[in-house]
């Protein structure tokens, strides 16, 4: 048998641990809500084609410019594909009854864009906070060819047969892209060239 004062210290130790666990739960529980709160979906950008223009800078960004007017065309090609397939089989309990649930997925994308852009530009002679200011806009036209294939399967094991439903979406379109205003500041120091 224990003594009085053993078994307050156990009663006061119980305490502590279960402080601590609601403590714990409590922090997990914030921060759980924390990240669902703060977590964004995922979207396709610009109907599975880049918005920005890879390379669009490139070595020498950052070098002075002749002052003025200038213009620079750009043909944009991008052809990409993307494919992939995921499999689950679970097994549901409800009272006696169990079945086995298979469902596959099979997806594939594809997206075709030839864009034609132009970005008239002008240098000015007039340094800005000490460097070199430039402003242009960049303008396009274009074509971008996307499709979407994709079929899931279900199956259990309680009936011979399984369910197929497939998807076929095709979009093509051809239109203007946004205008993109941009405005930089070249400084030079030496061999350094600098831009913001």
């Amino acid at each position: 048998m224990q003594s009085r004062e053993g078994l307050a210290e156990d009663a006061c130790q119980r305490s502590v641990t279960r402080s601590r666990v609601r403590s714990r739960a409590v922090t997990a529980c914030l921060a759980l809500g924390v990240i669902a709160f703060t977590a964004t979906t995922a979207l396709a950008d610009e109907d599975g084609t880049s918005f920005w223009i890879p390379g669009f800078y490139g070595s020498l960004a950052a070098a002075p410019q002749q002052p003025g007017w200038s213009l620079t065309s750009i043909l944009y090609n991008t052809n990409v594909s993307a494919s992939g397939n995921a499999a689950v089989a679970r097994e549901i309990t409800i009272g006696r009854f169990n079945p086995k649930i298979n469902i596959s997925v099979d997806a594939h994308v594809h997206a075709d864009a030839t864009i034609g852009f132009v970005a008239p530009s002008y240098t000015f002679a007039t340094p800005f906070l000490g460097g070199q200011a430039s402003a242009f806009l960049l303008f396009g036209y274009g074509n971008n060819d996307t499709s979407l294939n994709a079929s899931a399967t279900a199956s259990t094991d309680l009936i011979p047969f399984s369910i197929t439903r497939s998807v076929a979406l095709k979009q093509d379109t051809t239109c203007f892209t946004d205008l993109i205003p941009m405005f930089t500041d070249r400084w030079n120091a030496g061999v350094h060239n600098y831009m913001v």
